[in-house]
């Protein structure tokens, strides 16, 4: 649950997230990524290894955390929650920003 402190009287009537829509297109990165990652390790010529299947590696970790894992956190940390008496939204991964209407 949201960390916010209710008045008296005050019952939160639903909790949640935007649609789940929302993270479509870190899933289509996701499914891009793993698979330009197989085909970049099938295709690598031998003349390159050590060194290419490493920055293979860490480039596809890297584009994974800024076009999959950022957008689900983005999305898993934003909260709205409607009371009997106002709406509240908060966001943020490490610090959290609110409105209450």
């Amino acid at each position: 649950m949201a960390s916010f402190h209710l008045g008296s009287g005050e019952h939160v009537v639903w909790t949640g997230h935007t649609h789940i829509k929302a993270l479509a297109w870190p899933a289509f990165a996701f499914l891009v990524l793993a698979v330009a990652a197989g085909a970049g390790l099938a295709y690598i010529p031998e003349r390159f290894s050590p060194w290419g299947p490493s920055v293979l590696g860490i480039v596809v970790v890297l584009l994974f955390t800024l076009l999959c894992f950022l957008p689900f956190l983005r999305w898993r940390t934003t909260v709205y929650t409607v009371t009997n008496r106002r709406v509240i939204t908060r966001r943020g991964i490490l610090t959290k920003v609110g409105h209450d209407l």
